[in-house]
C-alpha cells in the first residue's frame, strides 16, 4: 500500500512528457494502482490547448491516458483563468475599415452580445455595419443594435438596458468601457472584444460579466 501512495502521488507531480515514458506506463498498468487510483487531476488547464497545439505536443496525450485508466476513475481538470464555452477566436480582418464580417454573426446568435471597443469612434463604426445588415427601417435598426459609451444620455441608456432585458430583438450593445461602470446586467450571454484592450484588467472585467443569469 505504501508503493501505491508513493505511485499515486508521483503521478500527479508528472509533467505531460513523462505521461509517455517506459516508467508511466508501468504504473498505468499496475493493478494495484489501478484499483486504488480514485483521482486523474489535470492543473494550470489553460495551457493545455495553447501549448499542446504548438510546442509541447506531450499534452495532448493527457486525453489518452485517461482512456487506460480504469472508468471509476474521473477527470477533473483545474485552472483560475478559464472562461466557460468554446474556445476564443480572434478576429481576420484589420479594425481601420467599416466592415467586420467576423462579428456578424451577433444578429443572428439568438442571444444577448456586448462589443467592447476600446475608443467611441471604432464603436460608430462596429454599430454602422451591424445596422447595415439589419432589416430595413430604422427603428428597427436601432432597436436591433444599441449604442453605450460616456457621452449617450441616461434617458437613453435606460432605454437601452430595458430592450436588453426585455425585447428579444434588441441583441446587441456596442460600447466602450463606459458600460462596464457599475454595471449589474445579468442577461449577457456573450462579450466581444473589438480589438485589443490594453491590459489584462479591463479584458477581465469586460468577460466575466457573460453568462451571470446561466444556473
Amino acid at each position: 500500500m505504501d508503493e501505491v501512495r508513493r505511485c499515486r502521488w508521483s503521478v500527479s507531480l508528472w509533467s505531460p512528457e513523462k505521461l509517455t515514458s517506459s516508467g508511466a506506463d508501468a504504473v498505468i498498468r499496475d493493478e494495484t494502482f489501478r484499483r486504488n487510483l480514485a483521482l486523474y487531476g489535470v492543473d494550470e488547464t489553460h495551457v493545455v490547448y495553447i501549448w499542446g497545439a504548438s510546442f509541447r505536443a506531450a499534452y495532448r496525450q493527457i486525453g489518452l491516458v485517461h482512456k487506460r485508466l480504469p472508468k471509476h476513475v474521473p477527470l477533473v481538470a483545474v485552472t483560475a483563468t478559464l472562461v466557460p464555452g468554446a474556445e476564443q477566436n480572434e478576429l481576420t480582418h484589420g479594425l481601420g475599415g467599416d466592415t467586420f464580417p467576423d462579428i456578424a454573426w451577433v444578429l443572428d446568435a439568438g442571444e444577448k452580445v456586448v462589443l467592447y471597443c476600446k475608443t467611441i469612434e471604432l464603436a460608430f463604426r462596429v454599430a454602422l455595419y451591424l445596422w447595415s445588415l439589419c432589416p430595413a427601417g430604422p427603428a428597427r435598426r436601432m432597436k436591433a443594435v444599441r449604442l453605450w459609451y460616456s457621452l449617450t444620455s441616461s434617458t437613453y441608456n435606460a432605454e437601452t438596458l430595458d430592450l436588453f432585458t426585455n425585447d428579444p430583438d434588441t441583441c446587441a450593445i456596442v460600447a466602450t468601457v463606459a458600460f462596464g461602470l457599475g454595471m449589474n446586467q445579468r442577461n449577457i450571454w456573450k462579450v466581444v472584444n473589438v480589438g485589443l484592450q490594453d491590459s489584462l484588467s479591463p479584458i477581465i472585467q469586460q468577460d466575466g460579466r457573460a453568462g451571470r443569469c446561466r444556473s
